[in-house]
């Protein structure tokens, strides 16, 4: 069986592949949505706040902060620029795991590392049980020529 390299996310499809890039496996996953309209007064705020998350993220980084407050177990400030949220993942929270065969959890604990003048998450590390780490993300954004925040790229291990 091929050890799985690297894997992407897009429009509802996972795809995995080997170390030569060879398609080794392709599921379908649950979209949700990362901003929902209805946590706004109206839907005017909703796009506006959408919109502005790209052109002038700093100006919505503290409800993007306050959003994530909300949906962690914790939090801690790890410097001006850093903050990391900790969620406790069970069979029935974890995106991963919706629909899974197996609900024994392999990963069990996630740290979700957010870049406070911009609101947005550049870091999320997956930790078994007994804390060993047994995943992690890296998100790497930059501003293109129109001055919008985008994502580029992101490294996984």
């Amino acid at each position: 069986m091929p050890k799985l390299k690297r894997i992407t996310y897009l429009n509802g499809v996972v795809k995995g592949y080997d170390a030569s890039q060879t398609l080794i496996y392709e599921d379908t996953y649950e979209q949700d949505y990362w901003l929902d309209p209805t946590e706004f007064e109206s839907t005017e705020e909703a796009r506006e706040f959408a919109i502005a998350a790209y052109y002038n993220p700093t100006s919505i980084a503290e409800k993007m902060i306050d959003l994530a407050i909300e949906g962690a177990n914790s939090y801690t400030k790890l410097s001006d620029q850093v903050l990391e949220f900790t969620q406790i993942l069970d069979n029935i929270s974890s995106p991963a795991l919706r629909g899974a065969e197996n609900t024994n959890l392999e990963v069990s604990t996630e740290k979700i590392y957010m870049l406070a003048d911009y609101g947005v998450v550049f870091r999320t590390e997956g930790y078994a049980a007994n804390g060993d780490l047994k995943d992690m993300e890296h998100n790497f954004y930059t501003f293109n020529k129109d001055s919008v925040l985008i994502y580029k790229i992101q490294s996984l291990s």
